[in-house]
């Protein structure tokens, strides 16, 4: 009896040993949770949100603890917006379960990694993120938290303009709060259905989730909710027409959104105004609200903006500035469109893992996402050939006006024809050296190789080693040519002067002359065009000239760059049309550069050549 009761004794004291410590390691849990609360409310002051971290630090002692102390680090400095920091605990954290890839408290680290990217616009890695929290979330059971992630994920498919995965998404994180008798997300949630279901033109279906989301705020009132149903009930009125109604919702979600300093629902609703007032006609307050998104814009919005600003430039009869704003519309839907395939392709195939069993389902869901991307394209490209057919005169007039339009599409050409040139150019380097290896290069191994026994009978080494070197100098100067323009040094004096230090020899010598000027402020293509031509007419000297020397002379001035060539050697007739029709190619891919070619030469007086071209296009 007594063996029993001490038994007994025992192991209520071990009991309470174990209380204690878990109430301990909660009480330090929660230690750790204030601190950086604490760090929170002091954050201009550094000494102290400093001191508040290291304390809580110090109480990080356990796994557990360590793990509370990485979560609350990560959230804070994602807070304070100091993402590289956050990144970099949330990373550390994830690599301690590396051998336990399920654990549920990785879905909080994957959730503020998905947060981090999102803010960074990087929406393919932030899905993939989310994704990674939900199969944990869901394999616990956490089914409420995995439909929060889910909403997360439903926004930001709503705010890059994909409105059927948003409608996807928003409704299974709908039924997943509505399972888990959730109130106070719901009612956000179920706007966004409503508001999905209003850009894909299922507006029967709206009506549905804008009563429900009515019926959920009048249980429970929630601000985020509320803004979300004015703005969607705004959606569905401008749908129908009926723009004074949908002014007044924008108008009131609005003004919340102001007061809670909800910045994206400012800006989609001040975008909304804009275009809600347009279509009434009233072009000044249209003007107001688009600027006032301007303000607020990011990458995913500028279309829109840019568009509503166009049209109320044009009601109010400001032509420059309507013409101005459709440019800026039109080069951001030309950017925006080249994505946009590859983005929802890539994010379709960041779906949550179960879904990868339906593969067919899947890639029906590409091409019809294909298909309604290029039905929206045809349809933007007939909007915007209305709008050019509109204002074909005012098109005219602002193109007289601003020559500058003119110039840049001539500079645009020039570009194009000095690439072409300088293809040329590099075609006519490689015949060149092709000739000079199978002509040169391949006669001297040719030679070398019969020598050889003979440079060996006769023990003549010098000779043998004389003949190696001059055939090394060849292949280290065709390799040379054959070598891409260093892009790093694209000086045009070094890069000549490299050129001539290969052809130097005791027979033949080039001498360079040059201005001490910055030759870095010519244009990278002018430069490797103008090199190009030098080499091509160095090697027309060493073929054709006869010549012991070359003189060439480069100089520079603001808008111009000149090179020069002279040789002492035979010369030739420059008035013939036959003989030097390699000349005549390079004169005549001047000229389209609108550049000018001076050639001089005689019989036996040697030959000189200018180049002169613009130092930019």
């Amino acid at each position: 009896m007594k063996r029993s009761s001490l038994i007994n004794f025992k192991l209520l004291w071990v009991s309470l040993i174990l209380l204690n410590t878990l109430q301990s390691r909660s009480n330090d849990s929660l230690r750790i949770t204030n601190y950086f609360s604490e760090a929170l409310q002091n954050i201009k002051s550094q000494r102290s949100y400093t001191n508040a971290i290291t304390a809580a630090f110090k109480l990080a002692k356990t796994k557990p603890l360590e793990d509370t102390y990485l979560i609350q680090i990560s959230k804070f400095y994602f807070l304070i917006g100091n993402l590289d920091s956050a990144g970099y605990y949330a990373s550390y954290a994830i690599g301690q379960y590396k051998n336990d890839t399920l654990n549920p408290l990785l879905a909080k680290f994957y959730n503020i990694k998905a947060s981090i990217y999102a803010t960074q616009n990087d929406f393919i890695r932030s899905i993939e993120y989310f994704k990674k929290s939900i199969i944990i979330l869901e394999k616990d059971g956490n089914v409420k938290v995995a439909s929060q992630i889910k909403n997360n994920l439903a926004n930001m498919f709503f705010t890059t303009g994909n409105f059927k995965l948003s409608y996807q998404y928003s409704k299974e994180a709908l039924a997943g709060l509505l399972a888990t008798n959730d109130t106070l997300y719901t009612s956000g949630v179920c706007a966004i259905v409503a508001i999905s279901c209003i850009k894909l033109d299922s507006l029967p279906q709206a009506q549905f989730y804008l009563n429900k989301t009515k019926n959920l705020l009048d249980k429970r009132q929630s601000s985020l909710g509320t803004i979300l149903y004015l703005y969607a009930s705004g959606d569905y009125n401008s749908a129908t027409k009926n723009y004074p109604l949908a002014i007044q919702q924008y108008s009131t979600s609005l003004q919340i959104s102001e007061n809670l300093k909800q910045m994206p629902y400012v800006l989609i609703n001040q975008i909304a105004l804009s275009s809600a007032y347009s279509e009434l006609g009233n072009y000044s307050k249209g003007l107001y609200h688009g600027l006032k998104a301007k303000q607020l814009t990011n990458k995913n919005t500028t279309f829109a903006i840019f568009k509503n600003l166009a049209t109320c430039y044009k009601g109010l009869n400001k032509l420059d500035s309507a013409y101005y704003y459709t440019n800026l519309a039109l080069e951001t839907y030309k950017s925006y469109a080249n994505e946009e395939v590859s983005s929802i392709t890539a994010a379709l195939l960041l779906k949550y893992e179960y879904e990868k069993k339906n593969k067919e389902l899947a890639q029906n869901e590409i091409k019809i996402q294909k298909q309604e991307n290029n039905l929206i394209k045809k349809n933007n490209l007939i909007l915007i050939l209305i709008i050019i057919v509109a204002s074909i005169a005012l098109v005219l007039i602002i193109i007289i006006s601003y020559n500058k339009l003119n110039i840049q599409k001539i500079n645009k050409a020039n570009q194009q024809n000095l690439f072409e040139v300088a293809i040329i150019s590099e075609e006519k380097e490689r015949e060149r050296i092709s000739n000079e290896l199978h002509d040169d290069l391949a006669s001297n191994i040719t030679g070398l190789k019969l020598n050889i026994p003979t440079f060996l009978a006769t023990k003549n080494e010098q000779q043998l080693v004389a003949a190696i070197e001059s055939l090394q100098n060849k292949v280290r100067k065709i390799a040379h040519d054959l070598m891409p323009l260093d892009s790093a040094n694209y000086n045009l004096p070094n890069l000549i002067n490299d050129y001539i230090q290969l052809l130097n020899s005791p027979d033949f010598k080039v001498h360079f002359f040059q201005q001490k000027e910055d030759y870095n402020v010519v244009n990278k293509l002018v430069t490797k065009t103008l090199f190009l031509m030098t080499q091509e007419l160095i090697q027309n000297v060493i073929k054709h000239s006869q010549s012991p020397v070359v003189f060439i002379n480069l100089s520079l001035t603001d808008q111009h760059i000149t090179l020069t060539l002279e040789d002492e050697g035979i010369g030739f007739n420059s008035d013939e049309t036959t003989t030097h029709q390699g000349l005549k190619s390079i004169q005549k891919r001047i000229k389209n550069l609108n550049g000018s070619f001076v050639l001089q030469s005689q019989l036996n007086k040697g030959t000189f050549i200018e180049i002169k071209l613009k130092i930019d296009f």
